[in-house]
């Protein structure tokens, strides 16, 4: 069932391409103005429609990733008893004891049909290992 739900989430994305694709195709082998009249009109709607989507994909990426900002309490950080770990809105996280800074580097999450997952460095998992927490404050309102 997941495959096919991938599988149309794939085609309704795509198709908006295939249709700029074809009808610029069209546009350019068109010989009489009525087929590129028809052809320019569906390249004016078509290339909007494809900018909109690709701007509310990435708005909607960006409100998950803002969702995640906050302050984690680590359990298992080595040689780091009280230690937090600050998700910050540039992507970026911090680990700090009650003195120092013990780490930094990239963050970034993930999600989809029945996962979520907050990748710290590259591969890294927040919840896991060494970054294994207790609780956690949120610091950006939903």
């Amino acid at each position: 069932m997941v495959n096919f739900a991938l599988l149309l989430n794939f085609l309704i994305y795509s198709l908006p391409f295939l249709l700029i694709i074809r009808s610029a195709f069209l546009l350019s082998k068109a010989k009489n103005t009525r087929a590129k009249r028809r052809g320019l009109i569906q390249l004016l709607i078509l290339v909007p429609l494809v900018i909109w989507l690709g701007v509310r994909m990435h708005q909607t990426q960006r409100e998950a990733d803002l969702s995640q900002v906050g302050l984690y309490y680590l359990t298992a950080y080595p040689q780091c008893r009280p230690c937090t770990l600050e998700l910050k809105e540039n992507n970026r996280f911090v680990i700090r004891d009650s003195t120092s800074v013990k780490e930094t580097g990239p963050w970034r999450y993930e999600s989809g049909q029945d996962y979520w997952i907050t990748y710290l460095n590259t591969s890294d998992q927040l919840g896991s290992g060494k970054y294994a927490y207790s609780g956690y404050r949120l610091t950006r309102k939903r």
